[in-house]
């Protein structure tokens, strides 16, 4: 063990802890107002992890001109906790402030996201600043010697990213269930000023900072100008490569666990534990090279190779994930071996690359710091580099990347792009070996692509055909899940920066799945789907203007424009579900191509939010409340917005999953609903699907009412179909 205090070792793994509480917490936060679409997630994340960038480059050479390093690094602390403790005002003022500003200026598109981004910086960029100057202060305080830069950088990022990994799983799992946002960003705040505080006595007895050392005494050779500069634009790329990596595990996972919060807090601590594991055993002597510079080559082939080895088995997931959910008994204690199970499927995927890549960072910063004075400014700007990789990751990864190269092109990239900076790592070597290693590196990307070319490639078929909701008694072997899912016909697949999205034939009839949950059909879930669209307006005698909150099938949207409407404004989340919906044009009518409708990429709160135009009947067609972000959309909260939007005499109706669902959640929904619609009806969609219509003034229609739009061919056709000819069968 480096010669570290255990307070402050104890202190700086409570910081991971609460740093990644915060981070979830405020991205819950903003994503309240600003929405759940991507570009509003990367936004958060981009800000987020901006802010650490700056701290790091900004702060880091200030920590060098202290005495007291500790003492910096405690006065930050305090500083976070009380910015994260008032974060509850400020990020109600934050979102007040937006939504009066959205509203005012009339702002959509590019526009609304450079407000979102500036409110964003506002909220979130003085916290986030300070967060970052935590590091290169600990390390300048614990830092006598370029020796000890080399053993407290790696242990001080092992201990921080630690408490991250069991921040996520407390956020997910207890704190965000048992507390709400309020009081754990309260009381998380509280906890770091104490952290903070503490770290301010351990400082009063601290000795000065010792005279900087002018010379190498870390038993590394004198790097180069060249070399450093390499390994800083090593930092860089890997942390684009890092964050490119995890938002296609996160995908994965979604598809394959569910694209479900829990699911989301698991993905980002099996990540996490990777990189704090790296950290732990970068000095372990299995890892070949004298040198650091050498060791970080190694370390960036190893990760290549993780991926190498561990991709090609990703497409047996779902058959794995369904072994696991067939045996796990519907209990309290089997859902949490469920869970457990869905953690160590997460290790397996990224346990082996990410160690690696925990284990660059710590040796770039050898490599960098050449003195002992310039330990903070150059331990920041290893991290601000890495980190700023990372925002241009969240940037670009899933917008632009995902859907070029789609999830699978995702991993390939980043083995190939680990394996070039090895290549290059090694180049900068002075051994003559280094050529020898070179042609190693070289010959695996001819393997790789080999392997590529003979025909490596996934059975994509098992990600979008449905085995996240198959229950039901598991094939044999993996084999026969595989036959049977690429049995099924998939005629259009995408991988959206908002979710992976296909559409499969099955007996010659389409599903709509998103991140492999079926969303739509045309066989059990017509009913509902006509419905949907149909009762509101038959229950409306003189709708013009209507709102859709979720696209699907479009067959809602289809069934609402048999009737003589004016305006159908759509607001889906998903890029690619517009797309998918024409697959299914025979059955909505070709909705898309009536120029009544208006089609919204947003998420349906962020809309309601910022718009100012009334309806005289929303149609509010979410996924399960369980998804990630679509539970906002059944809340006190959405449904005050709605009858904001609602003209005088207008309805709401509310598509209500009774699947996946007990009778406490489904008496929460209603009364939550009728706490803003005193007057609520309740239609049978199917045997699991509730049609709720609410409104604020009395129901009055009636059979007689329903007869005159059943006497419209369009309308009468469209509700044969599913089997409803006359009024009294309505």
């Amino acid at each position: 063990m480096p010669p570290i205090s255990r307070a402050v070792t104890a202190i700086f793994f409570l910081s991971g802890a609460t740093g990644l509480v915060f981070e979830v917490l405020w991205s819950r936060y903003l994503c309240l107002v600003m929405g759940n679409t991507a570009a509003a997630q990367a936004a958060v994340l981009a800000v987020f992890l901006g802010g650490l960038a700056l701290g790091n480059a900004w702060l880091g050479p200030r920590v060098d001109r202290t005495r007291n390093a500790l003492a910096w690094y405690g006065r930050l602390e305090v500083a976070v906790g009380l910015w994260a403790a008032l974060s509850p005002l400020i990020l109600t003022a934050a979102g007040a402030l937006y939504v009066w500003l959205a509203r005012t200026l009339g702002l959509e598109g590019a526009p609304l996201t450079v407000l979102r981004m500036t409110i964003t910086a506002a909220a979130l960029l003085p916290a986030t600043t300070l967060m970052g100057g935590s590091l290169p202060a600990l390390a300048r305080h614990v830092s006598a010697s370029l020796a000890d830069v080399r053993r407290t950088i790696a242990w001080l990022y092992f201990w921080n990213s630690a408490g991250a990994a069991l921040g996520s799983l407390a956020a997910g799992y207890v704190l965000i269930p048992a507390f709400g946002l309020d009081a754990t960003l309260v009381a998380g705040g509280l906890i770091n000023v104490a952290l903070g505080a503490l770290a301010l006595r351990l400082a009063r007895g601290e000795v000065p900072a010792p005279a900087a050392a002018t010379a190498p005494t870390s038993g590394e050779p004198p790097y180069g100008r060249w070399q450093i500069r390499w390994v800083v634009l090593v930092a860089l790329v890997s942390g684009f490569i890092a964050l490119g990596l995890e938002v296609a595990w996160i995908r994965l996972l979604a598809i394959t666990l569910g694209a479900s919060t829990y699911a989301f807090s698991l993905a980002v601590a099996g990540f996490i534990c990777g990189i704090a594991l790296g950290s732990l055993l970068v000095d372990r002597p299995w890892l070949p090279g004298k040198t650091s510079l050498a060791r970080l080559g190694w370390a960036q082939a190893g990760g290549a190779a993780g991926l190498l080895v561990t991709v090609p088995f990703y497409d047996r997931l779902p058959y794995m994930f369904l072994l696991i959910a067939h045996h796990s008994p519907r209990t309290l204690a089997g859902y949490a071996l469920l869970e457990a199970s869905k953690l160590v499927i997460c290790l397996a995927m990224m346990l082996v690359p990410t160690t690696f890549m925990g284990m660059a960072l710590p040796l770039a910063t050898r490599v960098a710091t050449r003195t002992l004075d310039e330990v903070g400014a150059r331990v920041g700007l290893v991290y601000a580099l890495n980190t700023l990789g990372t925002v241009a990751g969240a940037l670009l990864a899933g917008a632009w990347l995902m859907p070029w190269l789609g999830l699978r092109g995702m991993f390939d990239a980043a083995a190939f792009g680990t394996l070039a900076l090895a290549l290059g790592t090694w180049w900068q070597l002075p051994d003559p070996r280094r050529h020898r290693r070179v042609a190693l590196t070289f010959s695996a990307l001819v393997a790789f692509q080999g392997y590529q070319a003979w025909g490596g490639g996934w059975a994509i078929a098992s990600f979008f055909t449905g085995s996240l909701e198959d229950r039901g008694h598991p094939l044999p072997d993996f084999q026969s899940f595989r036959e049977r899912q690429e049995a099924m016909n998939i005629v259009y697949a995408q991988d959206g920066p908002d979710g992976s999205v296909a559409v499969v034939i099955d007996d010659g009839l389409p599903t709509l799945r998103t991140n492999g949950k079926g969303e739509a059909s045309t066989t059990a879930d017509m009913p509902t789907q006509v419905l949907l669209g149909q009762l509101p307006c038959i229950l409306h005698p003189d709708a013009r203007e209507v709102l859709q909150i979720g696209l699907g099938s479009g067959i809602s949207a289809g069934a609402v424009l048999t009737h003589p409407i004016e305006r159908l404004d759509v607001v889906e989340l998903g890029n690619a579900v517009p797309e998918a919906a024409r697959v299914f044009g025979p059955f909505n009518h070709q909705a898309l191509d009536d120029p009544r409708l208006r089609l919204v990429h947003e998420d349906g709160l962020a809309y309601m939010q910022t718009s100012t135009r009334r309806y005289d009947v929303i149609v509010s067609e979410p996924s399960n409340m369980w998804i990630v972000g679509v539970g906002n959309l059944f809340t006190r909260d959405f449904y005050a917005l709605a009858r904001e939007h609602l003209k005088p005499g207008g309805l709401l109706m509310q598509w209500f999953q009774g699947y996946y669902m007990n009778d406490e959640g489904f008496k929460v929904g209603l009364r939550t609903l009728q706490g803003q619609f005193p007057y609520v009806e309740i239609w049978q969609g199917t045997a699991h699907d509730l049609l709720m219509v609410a409104s604020a003034e009395p129901l009055r229609s009636g059979p007689a009412d329903w007869a005159r739009h059943l006497d419209k061919r369009e309308v009468a056709d469209d509700l044969r179909r599913i089997g409803i000819e006359h009024p009294s069968t309505l």
